[in-house]
């Protein structure tokens, strides 16, 4: 019986509630949030309006499916619709001030815990690391080029050695196999040809 010498060469990571916890940080967003609705709106039912927006989002993959409004405008128009739920209609720019709470606490808590550093370090010893985001374009990109997430893993690409993929110019953009098609034949030219993924300023 011959031998079995095939070797693991790459790991591919998922960005999103793998390499960081984005559902926890969503969780402890949604709590300040409600605070912000319970200030403003005393006595409603803040955990429905949360959860409300929590389907909503996810039913949508997080952008407008008619790709009318920009990201800001369509999550903020998402709170304005829990809010209608409720039957609250006098805003005071409430769903703005909801959805800039709940974006920048968000980002805050999606950081790289030290055991996930370690891990990486541990794995970069042996493994080629691969990094890629499978979700719709817009949000993706807006999430990674963040200034503060941008920073962490420019900061991890150089420790690390890890690289980065999001979702490009695909078409669907959101045909998740075609994604991973496509990372799983760059990791193959960058394991064998040494083709580098390009930087976006």
């Amino acid at each position: 019986m011959a031998l079995n010498t095939k070797k693991v060469a790459a790991i591919i990571f998922d960005l999103d509630n793998t390499l960081i916890p984005t559902k926890e940080a969503d969780d402890e967003a949604y709590e300040l949030v409600r605070e912000v609705i319970e200030e403003a709106c005393p006595g409603y039912d803040t955990a429905a309006m949360t959860s409300k927006f929590r389907v909503d989002l996810g039913w949508n993959e997080g952008c407008d499916p008619d790709g009318r409004l920009t990201v800001d405008e369509w999550r903020t128009q998402l709170w304005e619709s829990t809010l209608n739920a409720q039957g609250i209609t006098q805003y005071n720019g409430l769903p703005a001030r909801m959805y800039a709470t709940w974006k920048r606490e968000r980002l805050k808590r999606m950081v790289f815990t030290p055991e996930i550093k370690k891990m990486l370090v541990d794995l970069r010893k042996e493994y080629k690391l691969q990094m890629m985001t499978n979700g719709p374009l817009e949000p993706q990109r807006r999430m990674v080029f963040t200034p503060e997430i941008k920073k962490m893993l420019v900061d991890l690409r150089k420790e690390y050695k890890l690289q980065m993929m999001t979702n490009g110019p695909l078409e669907p953009q959101r045909e998740k196999s075609q994604v991973c098609l496509f990372v799983c034949l760059f990791v193959c030219l960058w394991l064998f040809l040494g083709v580098q993924a390009a930087d976006d300023d």
